[in-house]
């Protein structure tokens, strides 16, 4: 009987202990996660950095692979980036080198220095895509140009090492697919350099890789074509999309520039334009929008 009664005592003591307290969320955090909610790109990666790094909440690899998905799928770069590396390191998630290749591939489109670093090292080690210390060496270069300490260390002592064992044709290649990449993926400063920008020569070739997948030759969603200036022009099932000198009411800019979270925002889905080429549009339109 004393013992019985000593353990009922002992577990109603420990029933007494008062629970840990979880600390309050912060007014900040609640907000960022209400803006995420909504859907807004910029506060779902910020709330998945902040789950990953434990701040003003438990630390969550789970959470975090779950806000920067969301944020990465609606184009964001940054968000890319962190989803590419935590299935590179099997963090929140199984490792998985495909996927990690697939989100570096679409950061690194849009300018993101560390995917383009981290891309080439996937080529050089032959990890989620075959290995190619050609297309390494262009990743590293592109990385370098923008910025990128890791990649200018890896462009002159790893591939310094490699060219000992290319032929002239591959180090040809590789210079080749260099310029190819630097073409197709240039800085900011590019677009904040051209001044008097001109539709043939420096929108289109902006809207062939942002637009044309939905508004093209092939496909016209909305009665939207967007493959040519005389396309262009007609509109969206003859409703004019720019009125030159006047990008705020210009329905392309508009759209260009909706938050993440409005439906009418294009594209609606990835490959986002950046802010340098959304001014560049403005820049075009109020200069009167020339061919």
């Amino acid at each position: 009987m004393y013992l019985l009664g000593c353990g009922k005592e002992g577990a109603s003591n420990q029933s007494l202990t008062p629970p840990k307290k979880e600390k309050p969320l912060s007014e900040n955090f609640l907000a960022l996660k209400a803006l995420a909610e909504k859907g807004d790109s910029m506060a779902q990666n910020s709330l998945g950095m902040m789950y990953y790094h434990g701040e003003e909440v438990a630390e969550d690899d789970a959470e975090a692979m779950k806000w920067y998905r969301k944020a990465a799928e609606q184009g964001h770069a940054k968000a890319q980036y962190h989803l590419g590396a935590m299935y590179a390191d099997g963090q929140g998630v199984l490792e998985d080198s495909k996927e990690a290749v697939k989100w570096y591939l679409a950061a690194a489109g849009q300018g993101n220095a560390l995917s383009q670093y981290y891309l080439g090292m996937m080529y050089y080690d032959g990890e989620g895509v075959d290995r190619n210390y050609i297309t390494a060496y262009a990743w590293w270069h592109i990385a370098a140009y923008n910025g990128n300490e890791y990649a200018k260390n890896a462009k002159e002592t790893l591939f310094v090492k490699l060219r000992e064992k290319f032929t002239p044709d591959q180090i040809t290649e590789a210079y080749s697919y260099r310029r190819e990449l630097l073409k197709k993926y240039p800085k900011a400063e590019h677009y904040t350099a051209l001044k008097e920008p001109m539709f043939d020569r420096d929108i289109l070739p902006i809207i062939k890789q942002h637009c044309t997948e939905c508004h093209g030759k092939d496909k016209q969603k909305g009665k939207l074509r967007m493959d040519s200036f005389a396309e262009f022009s007609k509109g969206a099932d003859g409703k004019a999309i720019f009125v030159a000198k006047k990008p705020a009411e210009s329905e392309i800019y508009r759209r260009l520039t909706l938050p993440d979270y409005d439906d009418d925002r294009m594209p609606r889905k990835g490959n986002r334009v950046s802010e340098p080429v959304a001014k560049l549009i403005k820049r075009w339109i109020e200069q009167g929008a020339k061919q």
